[in-house]
């Protein structure tokens, strides 16, 4: 609330990412979030994740966010909103059969430019 009292609207944080539907990951056998695209310029394409190619090879899956499974894109988006914007959030990737994890900065991603 003091944020909308204050600014006029409240801040929507996220890392930059355009996830697929849920149902992607269920055909394909996967659970997490799927990365279609990392936004140039944001802090998920600046801590390399990588979305689907232009072959259709599937590129990063977000499993688990600060320790925290994400079976869904509403699990990320729980996290986020509890490491609130301007923090770094850290996300277990899988690509290719390899876990890795990353550190990415929240942004307020529904701020107008």
């Amino acid at each position: 609330m003091p944020e909308l009292i204050n600014n006029g609207r409240v801040p929507t944080p996220g890392i930059g990412i355009i996830a697929a539907y849920e149902a992607v990951a269920t055909r394909l056998g996967l659970e997490g979030v799927v990365v279609v695209r990392a936004l140039p310029g944001s802090p998920a394409a600046e801590a390399g994740l990588h979305g689907i190619n232009q072959a259709g090879q599937l590129g990063d899956v977000i499993d688990s966010a600060n320790g925290q499974p994400t079976r869904r894109l509403s699990d990320l988006t729980d996290q986020l909103e509890a490491v609130g914007v301007g923090r770094e959030i850290e996300l277990s990737v899988k690509r290719d059969g390899r876990s890795s994890t990353v550190r990415v900065k929240v942004e307020d991603v529904g701020r107008s430019s």
